[in-house]
């Protein structure tokens, strides 16, 4: 009877869920200490396309991605001081945030060739395909990228579609950041068939014609390849073109591009509408 008691008693005394998670409002984000913030900063927004939240240099920086904020403790921040028993607080271990990525094995050999340091080679199992970057500081990142193609969510016409309509908007750099394959290549005859030399010629276009719009009629999806059929306006008070623009995909990046146009007359010998 005794043993029962005392068991009784200390399972009463422990707290409910709720009682236990009463007092946490929001998940604040992840701690990393690092050794220079400025130096991490410039990792996080410009190697991994972080956002910056807060900057208090040289004690703590604060970048953030989605939902998740990533709070960078210099030596000097209070998130940084040593324990009570004299331990400091260093970077590394292995514990670590994970991020999803597209075309992992492209983002893998871009990183090694900004000279960035991974622990270990690429691994692949069920769920997906993972490696572990590290930071300036030795903090571990693993990017991530799901098994199966469930990174296809958006399908490659969707894609296509979400290319061209940056481009037309004038977010030409963030196009071929998003979209383009290390591999591309195009066919238009008036510029040299590299991917930079087109993406000159768009941000060009664009700079030049900043209310051009695109206006897309259709959009039709075979295996690794798109075919897009727009309207495409320079200038509000254009006629505009009828331009068709063929894509083929390497995963969910774009590898290869055509595009042929026709521009709308004033007056058509045509009864039917170009669109």
């Amino acid at each position: 009877m005794n043993q029962t008691g005392q068991s009784s008693t200390a399972v009463s005394q422990k707290q409910s869920p709720s009682e236990a998670q009463s007092f946490i409002q929001a998940l604040r984000g992840v701690r990393y200490q690092v050794k220079d913030v400025s130096r991490s900063i410039e990792f996080y927004t410009k190697q991994l396309g972080f956002k910056l939240e807060h900057e208090h240099l040289p004690a703590f920086g604060e970048v953030s991605v989605g939902d998740l904020k990533l709070i960078l403790s210099g030596p000097g921040a209070s998130g940084s001081r040593p324990m009570p028993d004299g331990h400091n607080q260093s970077p590394g271990g292995w514990n670590r945030v994970v991020l999803q990525v597209t075309d992992l094995q492209n983002r893998i050999e871009a990183l090694k060739k900004a000279g960035f340091s991974f622990r270990n080679e690429m691994e692949a199992g069920p769920g997906g395909k993972q490696i572990q970057l590290e930071d300036p500081d030795g903090n571990p990142i693993e990017l991530f990228e799901p098994e199966g193609g469930a990174m296809k969510r958006q399908s490659l016409k969707d894609a296509a579609i979400g290319f061209l309509k940056l481009v037309a908007s004038g977010k030409v750099q963030e196009a071929y950041e998003r979209h383009i394959g290390q591999s591309f290549r195009h066919h238009n005859p008036y510029f040299r068939d590299d991917a930079q030399s087109l993406q000159t010629a768009m941000a060009e276009n664009s700079a030049q014609n900043p209310n051009k719009s695109l206006d897309v009629q259709f959009a039709l999806e075979d295996g690794d390849r798109v075919a897009v059929f727009s309207r495409i306006k320079q200038k509000p008070d254009d006629r505009g073109s009828a331009v068709v623009h063929i894509f083929r995909f390497e995963g969910d990046r774009i590898a290869e591009l055509w595009d042929v146009g026709q521009a709308i007359p004033e007056k058509s010998l045509n009864e039917n509408d170009m669109f």
